[in-house]
This record gives structure tokens, C-alpha cells and sequence, in this order.
């Protein structure tokens, strides 16, 4: 096993198939485990309080739906189990070994993990800027007026003069200047010579110097190169006299390799920073959106989050679900009327392009237009929309909705940040697809609930659109409302009477009475009551 997978892993309970939910739930509340694995047909699946969630208490755990957690070899590197749990959209994987569950991996474990790794080569990409220094350099000795007295072997194989013919001559003739073809000393470009004025400090005032920069042009054959080096000096004695000895560290090849490394480096360190950037956003979001139990809210989210990676001046996002479209637009600087007509049908226009189906403006139930955190009312409106983003969100192999991002600028999205964009919308459409579980198996529960009720009993969702109605309820609508269930039509009256008045009626502790006339004629007592997270 990798010491980073063991590093990684959970224990987690097994828990019969037979089990029930309640059982189950039971069970990791005891044990104080945030969740456990159940072998069913085969596969095994997670078991938590989230994925249980909605499911009748008395069902057993291999009819409740549970997500399949995939198997996974103990050798398997870390990056590679975040892409199986990407591609899967799972929360967890089980790493098994033989047959046998050895522990369970889960995603924000890995997230943290990966964003720790990331952090440390950071560190290390900056460290490595730092390793350029010294090795064995090329010496030579001159006196005060810079005539060669020693020079080493180094330095003779470097310039190809040798030793014997160096020695009593100018430095600059010993290393082939081409400024000392003149006369070493007597061109204008010898006055900035490091070499030179490296050497004269030293003489004048003692001190040594240590790797100062110099650039030095020479003739080798028929060519002529400049020879990046870095001088160092010293003061001495030389058979009884002063001299300087000179060290030079040719460091045209290096500096060549440095300025590409350098690239390389800031290349490296920007792709970690976007990385350690995606990362973070995925672990945030991911522990925000398991709280998420409304399609509005998980999008409001992912446009809270899309602001920190892209620096968009407008966007939005298209949902479309059970046949009816809720819009929402942000906007980060004030949108013209014009400019906001125009993005609604981008995004109307896009939908079809990607494959969703034809939306007429009708068909979209909720537009709601809000203003960014960064939101600058003071700012100038947005005149154009030079740069448009689309990401479509897909979940199992329908188009239901997209993600759009535009700025008045051109090109004002980098590569990288899109991309980043595409992960979150596919987190966000692995929401999309748990939710839309959720909902399914909170609404079942709600029909088993009211179904052999006397009452007549009907649930509206927030926009008062009926979603659950018992049989005693679907009896008497036709004579109270001409909204039916799974219909378009939203509930504004009971029996002639506002829903609002009932709704208040019941809160003042009474109930509603409400004649149909007949024949026969018939009396009906109505209460509402708001319930859930939104009220």
C-alpha cells in the first residue's frame, strides 16, 4: 500500500444488507462513525445520515438507493483517486485488497491532502530559483595594470590561449576580448568593463569583491560571442608585490538555463497556485453544498463562488427542471436594460446549442436578477459583452441547464480559471443529481404520509405549484381550485377565498370556511400552514 493512501484511510463498519435504516442510523449514532459500507449485489455502497436521508426508516439498506462507493487498489495514487471520484461524482471509494475492504477514502480527506501537497511544492518551486552558485571557476592573477602574472589551467582550456602565451600580457588580450585588439584598456567600452573596474576597487580600496556581473564580447574563430561571467576578486601579495587574483565564473550557459528556469519556475508556481486554487474552491463548495436542499439555493452558491474565478462584470445560470426554467443573473457592475435582455437570450439561445430543449421566455418560471459581493453601483454600465463564457450542465447525459460568465472586456477569462469553472459546474451538476434523489424520495415519503388521510391533503411547493395530493384531496380540487396537480397553473384561491387570507386565518388559530354551491351544495374547512426551510 502507498504510504499516502494509508495515510488517507478510514475504517468503516460493514453493516448487513437486511439492515434496515433504522437500524443503520441507529448504529453509526452509537458508534459515533460518520458512516459505514453495505455489500449489495456485489458493489459496495456508502452509508451515511445524508445518504439515508428521505428514506423510510423500515426500508432495507440494499432497496434505499445508496451510492455505489468504487473499489479501488491500495497502490493507487492519490490524483488518481480524486479523478475516479470526479468521473464517478462519488463521495468516497473503498481501497480493497483481494476482495477484502481495507478502509474508505473519502473526497474531502483527499482534497485536503492534495491541497497540502500542493502548498509544499509551492515551496519547494520557490526554493529551487535559489540553487545557482560556484563550482571549480577559472583564476588568473594581474597586477595594477591589469597585466596577466598567473593564470590556471581552467581559464587556459576556457579561452584557448595557453599558459606560457598568456602570462605578461593584458587581461583582456589572455581572455580575446575584442575590445582589447586596440589595446586593452584604451576602448570606449573598456570604461564599463566589470572586469575591469572589479579589479581598480579592489587595488584602491583592499576589499574583495564577490560575484559581480560582467559581460565580456570575444572572438572565437570567426565568430564573436559575449560571455556572461561573474567576477570575483581579492587582494595579495605576488612575489613581493600587489596583485589581485581574479576568479570568473562563466555563466553564459547558466544564465541562459537560469532565465528558463525562471519561466519554467513562474510557470510551475502559477499552475500549483491555480491548482491549490481549484482545489480550495472544490473543498469549500463541497462542504456548503451538502447543505443545499433547494436547485435555487445550489445555485446561488455556485454564482457566490464563480465571482473568485473569473472577473466577470455579469452572469448567470439556467436551470431547468421537471419542464420549468429558473434564471438567475448577477451582476458586479450596473446592467442597462438592453445589455440584460441581450444576456437572457444568450443564454436561452446557448441552452439549445448544447443540446437542451427550446425554452420560450414563458417557459421560464423565475428570473432573478442580483447584485454581486464586489458589486460597484458607482461603476459605468456595462456598454458590451466583449468576452461570453458558457459551461453546460449536464447530469446523465441530459443537457438541463448551463453557467454563463461575460465581461465587457475581450479575452478577460484566462485558460486556466475556465477550467477551473468547468470542474465547479460538474461538482455542481453531481449536486444537481443528488438533490434531484433527495427531493424524489422526500415527495415519496410525503405521498406515503398523507395518502389514507380523511383529510384532503395538498402540498405546494414555494411557488404554490401543487407537487403531493392525497386521493381525498384530488376528489375535491376540481371544486376549489383550477390548479391541478403536476400542472402549470400555480394555487392563488381556494374555493374563491386568497390563499394568503387562509394562511393568515390559520395562523390567528382558526380555519376557513368555504361554501360550494350545489346541488349539492357542499362546506369546506381550510387551513394552510408554511412548512420546511424557506417557510
Amino acid at each position: 500500500m502507498r504510504e499516502e493512501i494509508g495515510k488517507l484511510l478510514e475504517e468503516a463498519p460493514l453493516l448487513p444488507p437486511d439492515d434496515s435504516v433504522g437500524e443503520a442510523l441507529r448504529r453509526l449514532s452509537e458508534d459515533g462513525v460518520p458512516f459505514a459500507l453495505v455489500r449489495v449485489e456485489g458493489r459496495w455502497r456508502y452509508v451515511t445520515p445524508g445518504t439515508l436521508a428521505g428514506v423510510p426508516r423500515t426500508r432495507a439498506l440494499m432497496d434505499a438507493g445508496l451510492p455505489e462507493a468504487p473499489e479501488v487498489p491500495p497502490d493507487l495514487l492519490v490524483r488518481e483517486a480524486l479523478g475516479i471520484l470526479e468521473r464517478e461524482g462519488g463521495e468516497a471509494l473503498v481501497v480493497t485488497e483481494k476482495g477484502r475492504p481495507l478502509g474508505v477514502l473519502r473526497r474531502s480527506k483527499v482534497l485536503e491532502y492534495l491541497l497540502d501537497q500542493a502548498e509544499r511544492a509551492r515551496e519547494t518551486a520557490e526554493e529551487l530559483a535559489a540553487v545557482f552558485r560556484a563550482s571549480p571557476l577559472p583564476i588568473l592573477v594581474v597586477d595594477e595594470d591589469l597585466r596577466v602574472l598567473e593564470m590556471n589551467e581552467v581559464l587556459s582550456e576556457c579561452t584557448g590561449v595557453p599558459l606560457r602565451e598568456a602570462v605578461g600580457r593584458m587581461a583582456g588580450e589572455a581572455l580575446g576580448c575584442v575590445h582589447a585588439e586596440g589595446g586593452c584598456g584604451s576602448a570606449p567600452a573598456c570604461e564599463g568593463c566589470g572586469v575591469r573596474r572589479a579589479v581598480s576597487s579592489t587595488f584602491k580600496k583592499g576589499r574583495p569583491h564577490r560575484d559581480l556581473e560582467a559581460t565580456v564580447k570575444v572572438r572565437m574563430g570567426d565568430e564573436t560571442r559575449e560571455l556572461h561571467v561573474l567576477v570575483n576578486t581579492a587582494l595579495l601579495s605576488h612575489r613581493g608585490r600587489r596583485a589581485v587574483v581574479v576568479a570568473l565564473q562563466d555563466v553564459t550557459e547558466k544564465r541562459r538555463l537560469l532565465e528558463e528556469l525562471k519561466e519554467l519556475n513562474e510557470n510551475l508556481e502559477r499552475k500549483v497556485q491555480e491548482r491549490t486554487f481549484e482545489l480550495q474552491v472544490l473543498y469549500e463548495l463541497s462542504q456548503q453544498i451538502g447543505h443545499t436542499l433547494s436547485y435555487s439555493d445550489l445555485f446561488k452558491l455556485v454564482l457566490r463562488y464563480l465571482h473568485r474565478i473569473l472577473p466577470y462584470d455579469v452572469a448567470g445560470s439556467l436551470l431547468v427542471v421537471d419542464g420549468l426554467g429558473e434564471m438567475f443573473i448577477k451582476k458586479a457592475r450596473p446592467l442597462p436594460e438592453e445589455v440584460l435582455g441581450e444576456v437572457r437570450g444568450l443564454m436561452l439561445d446557448k441552452f439549445v446549442e448544447i443540446g437542451g430543449r427550446k425554452l420560450e421566455p414563458e417557459d421560464v418560471e423565475e428570473e432573478v436578477i442580483i447584485e454581486a459581493n464586489n458589486y460597484r453601483a458607482d461603476a459605468p454600465p456595462i456598454s458590451r459583452l466583449g468576452t461570453k463564457f458558457f459551461v453546460p450542465l449536464v447530469v446523465d447525459d441530459e443537457t438541463i441547464g448551463l453557467v454563463f460568465a461575460g465581461a465587457e472586456a475581450e479575452d478577460a477569462f484566462p485558460e486556466e480559471r475556465r477550467e477551473v469553472l468547468d470542474t465547479l459546474v460538474q461538482q455542481a451538476a453531481i449536486s444537481v443529481q443528488r438533490l434531484k434523489a433527495v427531493l424524489a424520495a422526500e415527495k415519496t415519503r410525503l405521498e406515503a404520509a398523507i395518502e389514507g388521510m380523511r383529510e384532503g391533503v395538498v402540498i405546494l411547493d414555494r411557488e404554490r405549484m401543487i407537487t403531493v395530493a392525497n386521493p381525498r384531496a384530488r376528489e375535491f380540487l376540481p371544486l376549489l381550485t383550477k390548479a391541478r396537480l403536476g400542472g402549470k397553473k400555480p394555487v392563488r384561491q381556494f374555493g374563491g377565498v386568497e390563499l394568503d387570507v387562509i394562511l393568515e386565518m390559520t395562523r390567528s388559530g382558526k380555519h376557513q370556511e368555504v361554501v360550494v354551491p350545489g346541488p349539492p351544495e357542499r362546506t369546506f374547512e381550510i387551513t394552510a400552514s408554511p412548512f420546511g426551510k424557506e417557510g
